[in-house]
């Protein structure tokens, strides 16, 4: 029997904390300003990252995938189910993008903008020495003579005392320096501290190897800040080492995403090669970090958004975490992109091939997609709108329908193709939640055409196909179909 596995959206791989210690992370602030300043101590919990209200790590969830209901007949059985029951075509559904569901797939993307340019390329001014020589709309790009510095979005939200603060905290930080002296000119102060520490912490992908508490000198009487004692997790030796190893893996990896032509072909192939050489772990000491990902292997969702990131900005495109909750209210961390000026959602966790393929479910979607069922947390500084859908991932591969008929043509061809290279599934988005259930009675009716067990059985003219054990999955939350082959 052909089983049919109805599921609804389950993100299974999920973030645990960044750090074990970082729960409970406290900075431990020594005043020793001024001479009139009068001496005393006391303890400050750290802050939640910038952008969110929660605490600043996110904690150990359920694993373990609901159970499967098996409810397809054979072709020659009845519907038996109210699942199998054709779905009126005046349907209606909540979608905003229902008014484009019978428009031309041209129109429903829109025109292309000739205009827009990436970050990168918005200037192309000059100066000399480490003078800034471009500073993007994005405001978390910089562009210097010799490199391009993408930190975390959140450095957007930061004050300019803060930003100083931020650059010199990354210097420190980049020399595993214990010490950070504060420029008696310098208006900066210990909240300016708290604020821009909590981001490294929670935040930017490469300082991971930090101390999540640090003792600071600052007048009881100004609260300016005056010095800062960092600690770190690792000797000077051992910090040196991992970064040598991550940045080995990462020129490695891009070695060969480089040669890819635009920056939509090199972020799949991001996509593709954290989903396939990235194993999810929860429970890994640096499971949460870029170390953890690249070096390793072996990463929680907060480990693939860093890396994502990082991949990205090796490339020269601009990627950003987004720290939230996903479909089940598990807090949870993705990527937004930004590719020919427009930004998308991409998940990298979520496309992990525990399945034998790889997920393109959530690769360059929009806000109306994603957010529907994830939830981004609040952010000083707003995250980019994600509205078009030219670059996603099913519409450039010819594998978006408009309509049912265009959906169920797409899947009868892409099962033919699959089965000549043996690939493991198709899979196909509709583009409302009409054109999916119109999509899906069409392929469970058991005397149409287009039942799915008829689609399988005509393209299997070879006889290499195990008709019986195909899975047929639906995604109702992100409207895709996917039909999982089985080869004899």
């Amino acid at each position: 029997m052909l089983n049919r596995i109805k599921k609804r959206n389950n993100l299974k791989k999920v973030a645990a904390g960044r750090l074990l210690s970082l729960c409970t992370a406290v900075l431990v602030l020594v005043i020793s300003g001024c001479d009139a300043d009068e001496i005393q101590e006391r303890e400050v919990t750290l802050p939640s990252p910038v952008t969110s209200k929660t605490t600043p790590y996110l904690p150990d969830v359920d694993l373990t995938p609901p159970p499967l209901s098996v409810v397809v007949p054979p072709v020659t059985t009845p519907p038996a189910t109210s699942s199998t029951t054709p779905v009126p075509l005046t349907t209606t559904t909540a979608n905003p993008l229902t008014a484009f569901s019978n428009v031309p797939l041209s129109e429903y993307l829109g025109v292309e903008d000739e205009t827009a340019t990436t970050a990168e390329n918005s200037d192309t001014s000059t100066a000399t020495g480490t003078e800034i020589t471009t500073v993007t709309d994005s405001n978390f790009v910089e562009s210097y003579p010799d490199r391009v510095i993408f930190r975390p979005f959140e450095y957007a939200s930061l004050t300019t005392p803060q930003k100083q603060l931020y650059t010199m905290m990354e210097d420190t930080f980049r020399s595993v320096s214990n010490s950070l002296q504060i420029p008696e000119e310098m208006n900066i102060t210990a909240d300016d501290f708290d604020t821009v520490f909590s981001i490294f912490l929670n935040k930017d992908p490469y300082d991971y190897y930090l101390y999540p508490s640090a003792t600071t000198s600052y007048s009881k009487t100004t609260n300016k800040l005056y010095s800062v004692t960092f600690s770190y997790l690792y000797p000077k030796v051992n910090v040196t080492s991992r970064h040598e190893k991550t940045d080995s893996a990462v020129q490695q990896a891009v070695a060969a995403i480089r040669n890819k032509q635009g920056d939509y072909n090199r972020v799949i192939a991001i996509f593709e090669l954290l989903s396939e050489k990235v194993t999810f772990d929860d429970n890994s000491d640096d499971s949460q970090n870029i170390y953890g990902a690249l070096v390793d292997g072996r990463a929680n969702c907060m480990g693939y958004s860093f890396a994502f990131k990082r991949l990205c900005n090796e490339l020269g495109i601009e990627a950003i975490t987004v720290s939230g909750t996903n479909t089940q209210g598990t807090p949870h961390m993705w990527n937004m992109v930004n590719i020919g000026g427009d930004w998308y959602h991409i998940d990298a966790t979520f496309g992990d091939p525990d399945t034998g393929y790889i997920n393109f479910d959530y690769c360059l979607t929009t806000d109306t997609r994603l957010l529907s069922g994830y939830k981004a947390e609040e952010t000083n500084a707003p995250y980019p709108k994600a509205v078009s859908m030219e670059d996603n991932y099913y519409v450039r591969s010819g594998l978006f329908a408009t309509t049912a008929p265009e959906a169920t043509a797409i899947i009868r061809e892409q099962i033919k193709t699959a089965i000549a290279s043996k690939k493991p599934a198709v899979q196909i988005l509709c583009a409302t939640d009409n054109v999916y259930l119109n999509t899906e009675t069409a392929l469970l009716k058991a005397d149409s055409p287009d039942n799915i067990v008829a689609i399988l059985t005509e393209a299997d003219s070879a006889g290499v196909l195990d008709v019986a054990k195909c899975t047929y999955l639906t995604n109702a939350d992100t409207d895709v179909i996917k039909i999982v082959l089985v080869y004899k």
